[in-house]
């Protein structure tokens, strides 16, 4: 399947860039549930299609002729045209002669010859760390013909994220960007596994053009994420191809990558009406890092001032009301609006908080708590993390079982739970 080519494509570009540029004594995994994406045909390049794409003063453009695209960064962003002699320059910069010979291994693959220009922001803190993981871009092309819809790659996309360990998505959305049919995923990413104490925060943008997809790849550190938003929405609103667009179908009138709704507030503290607005919002804590959240009535630090408070593992939900004054959060959220429903409910629920009919069916749930780990589960009939949002609250041992009602909201689990037949 073509749609399950271009995800595989857009995570593995990103992972393997990450393999490339650390310390680690062994490469990256490369997925083999498909074959690769044969390379797409060159195209003559001509003037882009109206709109015109305005470039922020200060920035500089990086056009690419042979993959057909361009896009625009920060004056000081380093550029390297991997094809084109630069693989010794970058690796050198990050990794060594590992990184050398894998580059030039990835490169001579058809995945590698659609990789397009790699752009690096010069931040020393991150050149020098250990692993070095300074805010990059890159841009890679793999074929997107008219039997795959959007719809239908993002449903691909959704349950492919479930069923990586690594990756944790948390938005996506379709719509249009310059002029052109789009979608855009954000995702963090544990690379444990691989051998890096990192975890990166990932926004892929896909724009389609003449059957093709133009995949672009932000990453950076998740600790770092939240001010690097406004900048990542800056260089996405200048991605477009510059071949000529054949005519198509306008998009229809969805919430473009770039909206209101997309963008991640936190963490910090925020004011209820102007930094956030109230109602319900997603977070996901990390595998190392609870999020912990307060619905303050006042800014005096005092117990006296807290609505209510929460921590979570996994997957959560909070609502905030329009009596709070504040939200306190040490995790980035999105309004519920921009998370797009599971095309399956899940069966295998890990830690966290599912919704009702958004995440999981009412039903017999079966766990298994382990010596000396709290495996407590709590159904909800809100989500504001008031007392009386708890209808019911367990804290088992041994082989445990949980029923969920049609009238609950929500399920917390402390542990992971089977659906039961």
């Amino acid at each position: 399947m073509h749609g399950q080519r271009i995800a595989i494509t857009a995570v593995a570009v990103f992972l393997l860039l990450t393999a490339t540029t650390g310390h680690a004594s062994s490469q990256a995994e490369t997925p083999t549930e498909t074959a690769p994406p044969t390379p797409v045909p060159s195209t003559t390049p001509s003037p882009a299609v109206e709109p015109e794409v305005q470039i922020p003063a200060g920035w500089k453009r990086i056009e690419d002729d042979r993959l057909g695209y361009a896009l625009a960064v920060p004056l000081t962003w380093l550029k390297f045209d991997l094809h084109n002699g630069a693989v010794a320059p970058i690796a050198g910069l990050l990794g060594g002669d590992l990184a050398v010979e894998i580059l030039r291994d990835f490169l001579e693959t058809p995945e590698g010859k659609n990789f397009g220009i790699l752009a690096i922001e010069p931040d020393p803190l991150q050149l020098f760390a250990n692993p070095p993981f300074p805010m990059f871009l890159n841009v890679s092309i793999v074929p997107w013909p008219d039997d795959i819809t959007a719809e239908q790659l993002v449903s691909f996309l959704q349950n492919s994220a479930d069923g990586l360990n690594e990756v944790e998505l948390h938005s996506m959305l379709t719509g249009s960007l310059n002029g052109m049919p789009a979608l855009q995923a954000a995702v963090t990413a544990n690379l444990s596994s691989m051998g890096f104490e990192l975890s990166p925060f990932v926004v892929v943008t896909v724009l389609r053009a003449n059957q093709t997809a133009y995949i672009l790849t932000i990453a950076t550190r998740v600790q770092s994420a939240a001010a690097k938003l406004a900048l990542i929405e800056q260089i996405v609103g200048t991605f477009r191809p510059t071949i000529q667009v054949q005519s198509a179908t306008p998009p229809t009138a969805l919430p473009t990558p770039s909206s209101e709704a997309a963008r991640v507030v936190g963490p910090g503290t925020l004011l209820v009406g102007i930094d956030i607005e109230p109602g319900v919002f997603v977070g996901q804590a990390t595998k190392d890092v609870h999020c912990t959240w307060h619905r303050l009535n006042s800014l005096r630090e005092d117990p006296n001032s807290i609505n209510a408070v929460d921590e979570h593992k996994g997957l959560f939900y909070v609502e905030i009301l329009a009596e709070d004054l504040a939200f306190e959060t040490n995790c980035g959220l999105l309004p519920i609006e921009s998370v797009p429903g599971r095309a399956e409910l899940l069966k295998s629920v890990p830690a966290g908080m599912y919704m009702v009919g958004r995440d999981i069916a009412p039903g017999l749930y079966k766990g298994e708590a382990q010596t000396a780990s709290s495996c407590t589960w709590q159904r909800l009939n809100g989500l504001s993390g008031n007392l009386a949002d708890v209808t019911s609250s367990v804290t088992p041992s041994g082989q445990y079982f949980v029923v969920v009602t049609s009238s609950d909201r929500a399920v917390e689990f402390g542990c992971p739970v089977e659906k039961m037949e």
